[in-house]
């Protein structure tokens, strides 16, 4: 078995948000090359850990608690974010409507969503930029306001902006909200061809249908704790999700990919 090599090592931390606690004592380690899926309802604590790991929460650190990124417990937001790729849908609302597609997703080599028209690509990121619009099938939208695209383009230009970089990892939060069937099936085809050919996938969703085949691990958390974390058949099970939800829950695997039913 290949040793394990952690990415991201949270120790003891808590966290609030206003008046409310939303970790308490959390430990978690987060490894390479293995693509993780965090799986729990509305109000658990999903996307606040989000926050925790983008960097745009920030925990209350005790002297007995860490969160060390690539084995280090400071690193600078530039090396955090040419290193990690993160994907959320309140993104597009951040973008600029009438900004072009491909303007988009050349902010990616920037940091920014507000790139001047004065910064240049150099020529390895022309060509990485040509082979991502080629990659994710964006060439007849290369070109058009980003206002004017549907729902699953801009999360295509969106993913496409967020591996600009060539991270490491890539986070995404509920990647498949919001879309069509034909627009679900096409961001989940990307990305377990972004998996195989060597990022590390972070998911955190409460959706089932949207985890890719090639996950190794699941993490359940509710209220803010970690309840379970395991190999995917260990966590998605009728039983484990209907406490997860409080709710009677079928589950059905086919083909490598997970459904819920309500279970009557």
């Amino acid at each position: 078995m290949c040793k394990q090599i952690p990415w991201i090592q949270i120790k003891n931390v808590e966290a609030w948000l206003g008046p409310r606690r939303i970790f308490h004592n959390l430990n978690l380690e987060l490894n390479m090359y293995e693509n993780t899926v965090i799986l729990g309802p509305n109000g658990s604590g999903k996307t606040s850990l989000f926050r925790l790991i983008e960097k745009s929460f920030y925990p209350i650190f005790k002297k007995e608690s860490s969160i060390k990124f690539f084995n280090k417990e400071n690193i600078s937001l530039w090396d955090l974010r040419s290193r990690i790729g993160f994907l959320t849908p309140d993104i597009s609302s951040r973008i600029n409507r009438n900004k072009q597609s491909c303007e988009i997703i050349r902010s990616g080599f920037f940091g920014s969503t507000n790139v001047k028209n004065k910064e240049s690509l150099n020529i390895d990121q022309e060509i990485k930029l040509s082979k991502l619009i080629d990659e994710f099938e964006l060439d007849k939208i290369k070109n058009n306001f980003f206002g004017d695209l549907s729902q699953g383009e801009k999360r295509r230009i969106l993913m496409a902006r967020a591996i600009a970089n060539n991270p490491q990892i890539l986070i995404l939060d509920e990647p498949l909200s919001n879309l069509d069937i034909k627009s679900r099936f096409k961001l989940i085809s990307i990305l377990e061809r972004l998996s195989n050919n060597g990022t590390t996938l972070i998911q955190i969703t409460h959706d089932l249908e949207s985890i890719i085949r090639n996950t190794q691990r699941v993490i359940l958390i509710k209220n803010g704790r970690l309840i379970k974390d395991d190999i995917p058949s260990e966590c998605i099970t009728s039983k484990l999700l209907s406490d997860l939800y409080e709710a009677p829950i079928k589950i059905i695997q086919e083909n490598g990919f997970w459904r819920a039913f309500p279970s009557i």
